[in-house]
Order: structure tokens, then C-alpha cells, then sequence
């Protein structure tokens, strides 16, 4: 903020100066306008470093909970084949099979997705 408000007062001045002196306005700003365009830049790599840093956390968060989601899904399907072979649950064999290969591709595609999505190729 201190940099925005030295350029701010900055700017102030050399419109005062130039509505004083008219003539040197032209010479004014073309004396400072590096400095201007250096705080520009600046500014705009902070904006860039701050959106960076915002995307990873957003990924990281979007990262944990599907983790956590698969984790508990897998914790599920894995009660249910142990309830099938205790006898607990009595479900037809294909009924099985669909429902642990369809967790199981849904497990790693969603991992995959995940993945792709974190590493980008570059």
C-alpha cells in the first residue's frame, strides 16, 4: 500500500506541477513514466503471484475432499464384501461383481481426473 499511495501523491504533484506550468507537462510525465510503468508491472506479478497461489489452495481443497469422498466409498464397498462373504448380506453374485467393478472404475477415474487436473503437462 505504501508504494500506491508514494505513486498516488507522485501523480498528485506532477499534475499540480503541470496545471502550474503548462509547457512542462509533456516533460513532467515523460521523465516518470518508467517509474510508473515499472509500479505497473509490479503490480500486475503481485496480481499474478496472488492468483497462483489462490488456484493451488483451491486445488488442494477440491483434491482432499474428493480423496476424502473415495476413502469413504471404498470403505463402504469394502464392508459390503465382507457382509457377502459373513453372510450377513445376501445379494445375487452379478449384483457383486457390478457393484465392485463400478466402484473400483469410478475410484480410479476419479483419481485420474484428480491427477490430470494437479499435473498438468507443460
Amino acid at each position: 500500500m505504501s508504494d500506491s499511495n508514494g505513486i498516488n501523491k507522485k501523480l498528485f504533484s506532477l499534475i499540480q506541477q503541470g496545471l502550474n506550468n503548462p509547457a512542462n507537462t509533456n516533460t513532467l510525465f515523460a521523465e516518470n513514466i518508467d517509474e510508473l510503468e515499472q509500479y505497473a508491472a509490479t503490480r500486475l506479478a503481485q496480481a499474478k503471484i496472488k492468483d497462483i497461489e489462490s488456484d493451488i489452495e483451491l486445488k488442494k481443497d477440491y483434491a482432499t475432499g474428493f480423496l476424502t469422498i473415495l476413502k469413504v466409498q471404498l470403505v463402504a464397498m469394502n464392508l459390503v464384501f465382507v457382509a457377502v462373504g459373513l453372510e450377513w448380506l445376501k445379494l445375487a453374485e452379478t449384483t457383486i461383481n457390478i457393484f465392485m467393478t463400478g466402484t473400483l472404475a469410478e475410484v480410479f477415474g476419479v483419481v485420474f481426473v484428480i491427477t490430470r487436473y494437479l499435473f498438468p503437462k507443460k
